[in-house]
């Protein structure tokens, strides 16, 4: 560690892990250094009887000299008796979209799936950045947070839950990389009760589904189709290429890589006569050719609203995977079985590092009788897509 820190060092250095240095020119200044260079500044004062951080700002929106200068502000407000975080935001401050901004490129971004990033962008965009976007991230309270929560709670309930958990999240991460001191949305209740969705087809409105299906054609209803036929999430199969599918000495093989799947563990699905019938050959690599680009369609929502429209019924990819269990277990097949075909994470620590088996056999068996009953619904003739 160089006598005197300077933008320069600043900029190089690159901790194996979190670590502290005092200015040696501003005393009760704190450098707080990270491995990915978004170092901070703090001050450590006595409020009220016990130790605040104060976080000034952070490296690169905040230089040296800067912070030095805005420390000296800050502790001659506290000689004065003022709160440095009740003052307005100060210029380079760590702002709660500074930390939501960090938040997404540091973490969200590398280690999330494109659909959970989207889902956390809306949430902040719409509901959170436009109040407390510009407030310093260490004085937002918890009466803040309730503010926006429960006003949201009186028009979306379950947005709002979705929202706090959006919140938790990012504040969550920030302690744990040392950017805030504590978060306000710890054993923060739900602003909301939720109900489980309990949505499940018999099986006639189940045959009527999969004939509007049949009938739809597009890449968006066929993938809804191997979804019923394989308990797979539908935003694992949209991608679906010629090279998922892969022979081994006991059959056919779907696999689905980690990055596809919601628990980023590969998972493999026996491909049944019924699926092998309906998987026609793709022409360009992909099951679910986009009509209107080069490669998979991305998106099933304009789908989904049309064969709700001519079926009448509640469809949807969840309903679809709830149906589709529950009628295997009504047809004997063990629940142990059932965990596995819908890729659920074992629960036990016997399951999760000791008992390793996946019941593929049992798997393969369930279902080749799932694909023989869903075909006696009504056959499937495969259409040129016009649409997705």
């Amino acid at each position: 560690m160089p006598k005197r820190i300077t933008d320069a060092y600043l900029d190089r250095y690159r901790p194996e892990r979190a670590e502290e240095v005092a200015d040696d020119l501003r005393p009760g200044l704190v450098i707080r250094f990270l491995p990915s260079g978004r170092h901070s500044y703090r001050l450590r004062p006595r409020i009220g009887g016990r130790q605040r951080t104060v976080t000034l700002g952070v490296y690169p929106k905040m230089g040296i000299a800067e912070a030095r200068e805005r420390a000296r502000d800050c502790q001659r407000q506290l000689a004065a008796g003022a709160h440095p975080l009740q003052t307005g935001t100060p210029a380079g401050a760590l702002t709660v979209e500074d930390l939501y901004e960090a938040w997404m490129r540091d973490h969200v971004g590398p280690n999330r799936r494109p659909a959970t990033r989207r889902g956390y962008e809306g949430w902040w965009r719409r509901n959170l950045l436009p109040t407390l976007g510009d407030v310093p991230a260490e004085a937002v309270s918890r009466s803040d947070l309730r503010r926006v929560l429960y006003d949201l709670a009186k028009r979306a309930p379950t947005e709002a839950n979705r929202t706090l958990a959006a919140f938790r999240a990012a504040f969550g991460w920030a302690v744990r990389v040392d950017l805030v001191a504590s978060s306000p949305a710890d054993r923060f209740p739900a602003p909301s009760s939720e109900r489980p969705r309990e949505t499940v087809l018999s099986p006639d409105e189940l045959g009527e589904a999969w004939s509007v299906m049949a009938e739809d054609g597009s890449p968006a209803a066929r993938a809804m189709m191997v979804a019923t036929l394989t308990l797979c999430r539908i935003g694992e199969l949209l991608p679906l290429h010629a090279g998922d599918i892969v022979e081994r000495g006991d059959g056919r093989w779907l696999e689905i890589p980690a990055g596809r799947t919601k628990g980023r563990r590969a998972h493999a699905v026996p491909v049944s006569g019924a699926l092998d019938r309906l998987l026609a050959p793709p022409a360009d690599g992909f099951y679910f050719s986009s009509p209107r680009q080069r490669g998979p369609i991305t998106s099933y929502s304009s789908a989904l609203r049309r064969l709700q429209q001519k079926s009448g019924l509640p469809l949807g990819p969840h309903v679809l995977r709830t149906t589709t269990a529950t009628l295997l277990a009504q047809g004997g097949v063990q629940d142990h079985v059932i965990a596995a075909l819908l890729a659920h994470q074992p629960q036990s620590v016997t399951t999760r590092h000791y008992q390793l088996y996946r019941y593929d056999a049992e798997r393969r068996v369930a279902l080749e009788e799932w694909g023989r009953r869903v075909e006696a619904l009504g056959p499937y003739h495969p259409t040129t897509p016009t649409r997705a």
